[in-house]
């Protein structure tokens, strides 16, 4: 059964484009360093491909891929916090279409018990179509049809203070993509901070998206404000955030982005 509280996440936006080999390999390299939850796309339809694994489409074979992943998922012994709309929130795809497929994910989903869903990858991002009233039907919906655990992310932006989940959108636990600088200087949230962040959402919160891992290419492709090669920022970030303390942390990289196999994880 999914718990929040037995959480240690990783970022595996594309598994569902890999084969089944690949998949397992990843997850089992995943759990040798301490992780059991793989934060996964159901769809990447619009992504351009190489780096960034473009999906088969909403309505050309996502969801068989999606469904694979799943059997893959539960086989292994692993959790998933499966996001439902990843970039169709972004590529011009109709709303009725968007959520024609959030009810096909909810009802593809139902019958597993190590999942929770994301109903939207940053609905907030200035590149997304969907609105406040559009996600907080989604997250019902997925509540409704799914009976999961159903959340969506929310920006905390630059160091405020001020870090209460959206109460309004109906989720179930608070979610949250933190900022990764401050002023023009790198910066994760410090450990006081991320108690703030805790205790302002009830002793609970999941940082679902940190700082990016990856390698010095990386970083000159993404910028040093979404990407660090630093290991030890990584670790001391990770080590922060642990569920004992209210923070459940999602491992995030670029490796992760199209889940092929990680060169380094930091350890949980």
């Amino acid at each position: 059964m999914f718990s929040l509280t037995d959480v240690h996440g990783f970022s595996a936006f594309a598994l569902p484009t890999q084969h089944e080999n690949i998949q397992r390999m990843v997850l089992r390299q995943a759990r040798r360093h301490g992780y059991n939850t793989a934060r996964i796309c159901a769809e990447t339809q619009s992504w351009p491909g190489g780096l960034l694994p473009k999906g088969r489409g909403i309505e050309d074979g996502a969801l068989d891929d999606l469904k694979q992943t799943l059997h893959i998922l539960a086989e292994e012994d692993m959790y998933g916090l499966i996001i439902v709309a990843c970039t169709v929130k972004e590529d011009r795809t109709p709303f009725r279409k968007v959520e024609s497929w959030a009810l096909n994910v909810a009802t593809a989903t139902r019958d597993y018990h190590n999942l929770a869903l994301e109903a939207v990858n940053e609905y907030d991002h200035p590149r997304s179509s969907i609105d406040h009233s559009e996600v907080t039907h989604l997250i019902g919906l997925l509540k409704r049809r799914s009976g999961h655990l159903v959340s969506t992310d929310l920006s905390l932006g630059w160091p405020s203070g001020k870090y209460r989940y959206d109460g309004g959108l109906g989720s179930d636990f608070p979610d949250f993509h933190p900022w990764r600088t401050s002023g023009n200087s790198p910066q994760d949230p410090t450990p006081s901070q991320i108690e703030d962040i805790v205790g302002q959402n009830g002793g609970l919160a999941v940082l679902s998206e940190t700082t990016a891992y990856g390698s010095a290419a990386d970083v000159e492709t993404f910028g040093w404000h979404l990407v660090t090669e630093s290991q030890a920022r990584i670790q001391r970030y990770a080590d922060s955030c642990r569920p004992e303390r209210g923070c459940i942390f999602f491992f995030h990289s670029v490796e992760g982005l199209g889940a092929g196999g990680f060169s380094w994880m930091a350890q949980r």
